[in-house]
């Protein structure tokens, strides 16, 4: 069976998976891809983790604006989606004249494009970090530089935001379906992947479980219950109703949370 696509994007790690949520909200029919059974499993979960700024890209270049860009632009969603973000800031270190020279120049190149960056004397540097060894000259410090989950986004890309007043879910998963015993009947294994965030605070955490589930295909409707292939703390067993909503989506409502909306692809 073949199907035709404006768009498809090749990939489903963290970059394809942001590209494939952005492309849905315009009036495209595109498609994602991925050769493996589950999303970023590939370069995307052996990432450094750090989110740069751009303060250590070089200036007057193309590739600082779009990682500025995608810093803010990261900075304004990842609350909302439950993608975990913490500042640790960053420090670039010089040893020689030279090198004090280059942080200098950073520095006020950094400052015209609108960083937050400071240039750190020895005295204060040892202050903050004792640890560091004799003969550093000065440091170059970006607080805003941050470390991210490598995991989290690719599946909060892709998933539909629900919850209340006090929380935040994103939920996605990877389905295995395959004919039951009997007419009409499914046999479905499923890994959930949940992120809650608490809206007050801002604390997330990751849920990921396994999932066996059954369903029952009736007037067009697929009622689907799960059961725990493991014990997992705090994470409920799923059950959701979904239907075919065009010719390559289906959705429904997950009715172990009141309001929750449920999403798929369909991958042919």
């Amino acid at each position: 069976m073949s199907a035709t696509y404006d768009i498809a994007v090749i990939g489903g790690g963290v970059v394809g998976t942001a590209i494939a949520r952005e492309l849905s909200r315009f009036q495209l029919k595109s498609v994602l891809l991925e050769a493996r059974m589950e999303l970023g499993d590939e370069s995307s979960k052996g990432n450094s983790a750090l989110m740069c700024s751009g303060v250590d890209v070089p200036a007057g270049t193309l590739e600082r604006q779009l990682v500025q860009r995608g810093y803010a632009r990261y900075l304004a969603e990842a609350p909302d989606m439950g993608l975990p973000i913490r500042k640790v800031g960053a420090i670039t270190l010089a040893w020689s004249e030279e090198q004090q020279s280059i942080l200098e120049h950073d520095l006020a190149a950094a400052r015209r494009d609108g960083f937050t960056v400071e240039l750190l004397d020895s005295a204060e540097i040892h202050h903050r970090w004792p640890q560091f060894g004799p003969g550093i000259r000065c440091g170059l410090w970006a607080p805003d530089e941050a470390i991210v989950d490598p995991f989290s986004g690719t599946w909060g890309f892709q998933s539909e935001d629900y919850g209340n007043d006090d929380y935040g879910a994103a939920m996605s998963g990877v389905a295995v379906i395959t004919p039951g015993s009997s007419a009409n009947h499914y046999t479905i294994k499923v890994l959930a992947q949940e992120v809650i965030s608490q809206r007050e605070d801002g604390q997330s955490h990751l849920l990921v479980a396994r999932e066996n589930c059954t369903g029952e295909n009736t007037n067009g409707q697929l009622s689907v219950n799960c059961t725990l292939a493991e014990p997992v703390d705090n994470y409920q067993p799923d059950a959701f109703v979904i239907q075919a909503v065009d010719h390559d989506h289906l959705g429904g409502v997950l009715t172990t949370s009141s309001g929750a909306s449920v999403n798929f692809n369909r991958v042919r």
